[in-house]
């Protein structure tokens, strides 16, 4: 998804970092900070339960002055959004999350609460009730409305080329929703405006958002009037999180993995993990000096475990002359840095992510995706904020079988900003190998 950064001084300027949308510096003073905009807070009687940490069963909303710590539990459920406009027909928007099969996981789940322990609320009628699955519920419709630009994105790079026309109004449609403004629109419309906000231990969620339709406050983007998304079906089905959780502070912690990012799932496949990896972004000059960033890649190289590994996986017999590459994900490993000169910005997260199985040409072991074949989600987080976009390979993707394993020459993923700039992500030269047994499904 591609995020606009509207930043407050004039020395500034936006910009693309490692696989993200950020800002760096180019002269003095400290740019305003684009966060995705806040949700609300919230605790049973508007308490959040203490100094350190929540109250048992109760959740952390959004960020706090007590500098409360939680723990991350991992939703487990599914909603389904549509969105559409004057005379065209609706697009579907279906996640599942939490599943086995859903393409997330507990490190890096689609949607998360933030709570303390689960316990039974003392003032809840039906006994066994807490904040949690509501809190799923905040942070499903939140997700949903980080993602909505990218999935207008991949409805884009499906237009058959007989409807070419419409292209050009989607591409102004997904750029409005990925501004700050948009997001807040729509998360004021599902969370704020329809009561989610609040806690209430005698009411479902559901009842309060499926239906509940967002009329577009910007109602002409080219071609397209009067778009709108409505939110059809939302289920929170169960929470669940290992013995020792993760540390979380509020529901944006795992922003960066919005619900579209798409990996290896099928059995069957050829399916292989990074063994070594590193990525390089190069970009404009900002007073005449490049932009420039490189980053590891989490790997066998690094000591990777299971879903945190990079993957990959192909179908490599679908037809004579053919394959397709099914999934394929990077996932960073420590921070990472992009500078021009003096000036530089922290990349703490990102993940790079193939949305939709790409089919390629297959020549004895060789294997290419053509140039602009690939669309891809990039998602990570900054100290400037979580930011995702999509985009598409600018060279051929290469898989290559040797006698030692698999290999990937470098390829290129290209972003041209508002100002024109082209910005350059270089996969370098990467080897590929089979999981080994203890690392399970890829």
């Amino acid at each position: 998804m591609i995020v606009n950064l509207q930043l407050a001084a004039e020395n500034y300027r936006p910009i693309l970092l490692i696989v993200l949308a950020a800002a760096v510096a180019s002269g003095c003073g400290a740019p305003s900070s684009p966060d995705i905009p806040p949700v609300g807070s919230a605790g049973t009687d508007g308490d959040t339960g203490g100094d350190d940490e929540p109250g048992p069963g109760q959740c952390i909303i959004e960020a706090n002055d007590g500098g409360l710590v939680g723990e991350s539990y991992q939703c487990k459920g599914q909603f389904h959004a549509y969105f559409g406009a004057d005379g065209a027909e609706e697009s579907s928007y279906a996640v599942s999350f939490g599943y086995p099969d859903s393409g997330d996981s507990y490190e890096k789940p689609f949607v998360a609460a933030c709570c303390g322990p689960l316990v039974e609320a003392p003032n809840c009628p039906d006994g066994d009730v807490n904040q949690h699955l509501w809190a799923c519920y905040v942070d499903a419709v939140q997700q949903m409305c980080v993602g909505l630009g990218t999935k207008v994105e991949e409805v884009r790079n499906e237009v058959p080329p007989a409807h070419a026309l419409i292209k050009p109004s989607l591409a102004q449609l997904r750029d409005w929703l990925n501004l700050s403004t948009s997001i807040l629109e729509c998360t004021d419309t599902f969370i704020l405006h329809t009561g989610l906000i609040s806690f209430d231990c005698t009411e479902d969620p559901s009842s309060l958002i499926e239906d509940v339709t967002w009329s577009l406050s910007e109602t002409k983007h080219g071609l397209i009037h009067n778009p709108y998304v409505r939110i059809g079906h939302v289920e929170v089905v169960d929470v669940d999180k290992p013995e020792v959780g993760e540390s979380c502070v509020n529901l944006h912690d795992n922003d960066t993995h919005i619900p579209l990012e798409i990996g290896p799932q099928e059995p069957g496949w050829t399916k292989l993990i990074l063994a070594d990896g590193t990525v390089n972004l190069t970009g404009p000059e900002l007073d005449g000096i490049a932009v420039t960033g490189s980053a590891g890649l989490a790997s066998m190289a690094t000591g990777c475990q299971g879903k945190g590994c990079s993957s990959l996986s192909a179908n490599l017999q679908t037809e004579p002359g053919q394959w397709r590459l099914e999934g394929l994900q990077l996932h960073s490993v420590g921070a990472a840095s992009v500078a021009s000169g003096s000036a530089s910005v922290g990349v703490e997260e990102y993940t790079i992510s193939l949305f939709s199985p790409v089919d390629g040409i297959a020549e004895g072991s060789t294997y290419e995706i053509p140039p602009g074949a690939a669309l891809f989600s990039l998602s990570g987080h900054t100290a400037f904020g979580n930011y995702s976009l999509a985009t598409t390979n600018t060279t051929t993707i290469v898989l290559q079988a040797s006698e030692s394993g698999w290999v990937m020459p470098p390829f290129g993923i290209g972003y041209v900003d508002q100002d024109g700039n082209d910005w350059t992500l270089t996969i370098d030269a990467a080897a590929w190998a089979s999981p080994p047994p203890q690392s399970g499904d890829q």
